[in-house]
């Protein structure tokens, strides 16, 4: 899938993405910030920024901020929450900035089935400077396993085999190669846990169509077949005392230096 593509497949539903499902990743922003020690005066570049929340952490703790993301829509949101970052969309495998720009380089969920992507993120980082990445953590610990059969049913099979690069990238060692190859000297792997929170089953499956794994599966079968899948399968999920539904997915992530 080209950056354009993936930018429609992220694009699509950019606003519920954006207040409905991203939010609930904050604990993933704030622990890979924290560890990256990202603070006043550091130059940072989020890849695959999505709406801009990381960057508005990193714009509190003192930092100047860019981002880059395939999806024009949602890199609109993120310039209207945050006006002085300097975000643009476009191919994190031809990033827009010149070499050694970036003290702090970070991608959440987005580097990991482009390889030049670690080349570019290298070139934009000074020397001495820090990058992460994140990815799905162990399966036991992830819901999103869950709803894959949903996925899997309604699907092209095309995009099942981009999928699978995703969960891959989590299997011990691959993304210390993946780093390594571009010249990131990998340092260790931690964990975060985060939960999405829904009233009911339909506003969750209205949010989980909202993400770029599920898009293809829309346009393949139709939302309503997608989300009947979806609810079906969230069940399981949702708390006997409240109605509300819970989704927590670990997700693995991994720092280094440039």
């Amino acid at each position: 899938m080209d950056w354009e593509k993936a930018g429609d497949a992220w694009g699509w539903r950019a606003a519920e993405w954006a207040s409905l499902v991203e939010r609930g990743n904050f604990d993933l922003f704030l622990d890979v910030l924290d560890q990256l020690a990202v603070g006043d005066g550091h130059t940072y570049l989020d890849i695959g920024c999505g709406s801009g929340l990381a960057l508005g952490d990193a714009l509190r703790r003192g930092a100047t901020v860019a981002g880059l993301d395939a999806s024009r829509q949602l890199i609109a949101i993120a310039a209207e929450r945050f006006p002085t970052a300097d975000v643009r969309a476009g191919d994190m495998a031809s990033l827009p900035w010149p070499d050694d720009s970036f003290d702090v380089v970070t991608s959440f969920n987005g580097v990991w089935n482009v390889e030049n992507a670690f080349a570019e993120a290298r070139r934009v980082l000074r020397p001495g400077g820090r990058f992460a990445m994140s990815f799905w953590g162990a399966p036991a610990n992830v819901d999103f396993y869950k709803l894959m059969p949903a996925l899997m049913e309604h699907s092209p099979p095309d995009e099942l085999s981009a999928a699978a690069g995703l969960l891959s990238v989590g299997e011990p060692g691959v993304a210390e190669d993946l780093l390594e190859r571009n010249g990131l000297a990998p340092g260790s792997r931690h964990a975060t846990v985060c939960v999405q929170e829904y009233p009911d089953l339909q506003a969750a499956s209205r949010a989980l169509v909202a993400s770029g794994p599920t898009y293809a599966a829309v346009q393949h079968a139709g939302e309503q077949v997608v989300r009947a899948s979806l609810e079906e399968l969230l069940k399981p999920l949702v708390s006997p005392s409240t109605g509300m539904v819970r989704v927590s997915n670990e997700w693995s992530w991994i720092t280094a230096a440039g």
